[in-house]
């Protein structure tokens, strides 16, 4: 396969500056029709995959899953590259127009093609020594809110040792910026990674959205044990692209502030994010950081996109054009190029002409059948009926020759008298924990026991308090128990919102008993054990 990719870029690079491909300008208006190829064949043309690169998250799939369209490629663009051009060549003779789109609503109602989540480190450093430029680095934090598009759905979430929920995803930019300019530096520990995984099961619970962003923005000091290949692992799983920029309260120079720059780079490493890092007390370069650090992030987000078929979708190979800025030349730019192959979903699963069946060989007389059966079968059961008849009729002979000594009456074979096996013990399955409260469905009267301090609530089988229902997001909530009889609930970024007595939370609110919580369309009562 990574033969394959060289010649085909190679032929992609050698027809683009040779041959003249005349090619679409993805800078323009979304939707405009792709430029026809007029390029040699491809070398090895049944070779192409339908994405690229083969493994970890694709910067163009053209076999995408759900929520994605099937019948589209979905558009990954890095960061810090541009859009050179899109083409396309049809695998067959039949021809076909295809358009990108940055709008997903005129292709699916209601389908958002990206969202971002900001993860901010909160903690305060070892003895408060962060404190005194939390001021400076909250306004850097400020302008890149401010900075990322317009109308862009945007979430903001806090960590320390846990990961809390600061705003839901929302495009009013004041709420936001209050939010920011409120926070406070809280907790102790710094567990990077283990919160950046929650944030990434998060994201991957946005169902309404294609493209899933994740920006983290700490010191990079890990206190926390989990390994930075999960944290790529759920990247690639849940189709989020992790951006890392560090914000170094410490001098310029410093050892951690080299340290943390490296650890948070791994974070972004394979998950096609952007990663920096700025020096906080320098103020201008700090700003200068950060703006080429935003410019890359929404380079990628504008550039992204879907491409679709317009009118009956065909088979064909989709190249794209990606420019990338030359290290240290000012506009000069390298040409990379990705290739994929499309499929029309009508068309996948192999419609390959079967083979002639192998003319029947003629049966034997065994094999003919009377009655529906083959006549072997009936030869068998003749058989053993006879032989049931024959062992019937010398059991009775025997018994009836009346033997009067234990040697008359030896057992047909001899062997050692059998003791009957032991049964097995029954496995031991340790009792459920009792309930400390329910949820009682009001459509079904279920009781959904609540078993634990902290529980999830969701459609997936995974969560501790499933409630299945279309309308629950599979990760909807979080229930966290709080005193004796106190309990707080958290909507966990579901699409169909959590209500207590009718109205949408927006952070964590407490239950008392009686409270009706909903969780998307389903209602229930929140009761105590």
């Amino acid at each position: 396969m990574k033969t394959t990719n060289v010649l085909l870029k190679a032929v992609a690079l050698g027809a683009l500056f040779g041959a003249g491909w005349p090619v679409l300008e993805a800078a323009g208006p979304a939707g405009r029709a792709m430029a026809q190829e007029a390029a040699p064949e491809i070398v090895d043309a049944d070779a192409v995959a339908t994405r690229f690169p083969a493994t970890g998250l694709a910067v163009l799939d053209c076999a995408p899953v759900a929520p994605a369209p099937a019948d589209s490629c979905v558009l990954r663009v890095p960061p810090n590259r541009t859009m050179g051009g899109i083409t396309k060549k049809e695998t067959g003779e039949v021809t076909g127009d295809f358009g990108f789109e940055s709008d997903l609503s005129t292709v699916t109602p209601g389908l958002a093609l990206s969202k971002t989540m900001v993860l901010i480190d909160l903690t305060p450093g070892l003895g408060g020594e962060r404190k005194p430029s939390w001021t400076r680095e909250r306004a850097l934090i400020l302008e890149l809110v401010r900075s990322l598009p317009a109308g862009h759905p945007v979430a903001l979430y806090g960590f320390n040792e846990s990961l809390e929920r600061l705003t839901d995803f929302t495009t009013d930019r004041a709420l936001l910026e209050r939010t920011v300019e409120g926070l406070e530096l809280r907790g102790s520990n710094t567990r990077i990674a283990t919160n950046a995984r929650d944030a990434i099961t998060l994201m991957g619970a946005q169902e309404d959205t294609v493209l899933r962003n994740l920006i983290i923005l700490s010191d990079g000091e890990e206190e926390g044990v989990r390994a930075v290949e999960e944290v790529a692992s759920a990247a690639v799983e849940h189709g989020v692209t992790v951006s890392t920029l560090g914000l170094f309260w410490r001098a310029a120079g410093s050892p951690q502030n080299g340290a943390g720059l490296d650890y948070l780079a791994t974070l972004s490493e394979g998950a096609l994010g952007a990663a920096g890092g700025i020096t906080v007390s320098r103020t201008e370069e700090a700003r200068a950081g950060l703006a080429e650090f935003v410019a890359g992030v929404n380079g990628a987000i504008g550039e992204s996109g879907i491409i679709v078929p317009r009118g009956t979708p065909v088979e064909a190979d989709i190249t794209v054009t990606l420019r990338k800025p030359r290290v240290g030349e000012a506009g000069v730019f390298d040409d990379e190029t990705v290739s994929a192959r499309f499929t029309p979903v009508a068309m996948r699963g192999g419609a390959e002409e079967a083979a002639p069946e192998p003319e029947p060989e003629p049966l034997q007389w065994y094999e003919e059948e009377w009655m529906g059966y083959p006549l072997l079968w009936w030869l068998i059961g003749a058989g053993v009926l006879a032989a049931a008849v024959v062992g019937l009729v010398v059991a009775l002979v025997q018994r009836g020759k009346g033997a009067s000594s234990e040697e008359d009456m030896l057992p047909l074979m001899d062997g050692p008298d059998l003791e009957p096996a032991a049964p097995s013990p029954a496995p031991v399955v340790a009792p459920p924990s009792p309930a400390i409260a329910f949820f009682v469905r009001e459509d079904t009267g279920e009781r959904l026991a609540v078993r634990k301090p902290r529980v999830t609530i969701g459609r997936s089988e995974t969560c501790d308090v499933v409630v299945a229902d279309p309308s629950v997001s599979r990760l909807h909530a979080e229930l966290e128990r709080r005193g004796p009889d106190s309990f707080a609930v958290t909507d966990s970024g579901s699409l169909n919102k959590t209500r207590v007595n009718g109205k949408v939370i927006s952070d964590a609110r407490a239950l008392k008993a009686g409270d009706v919580v909903s969780f998307g369309e389903i209602k229930l009562r929140f009761t105590l054990a």
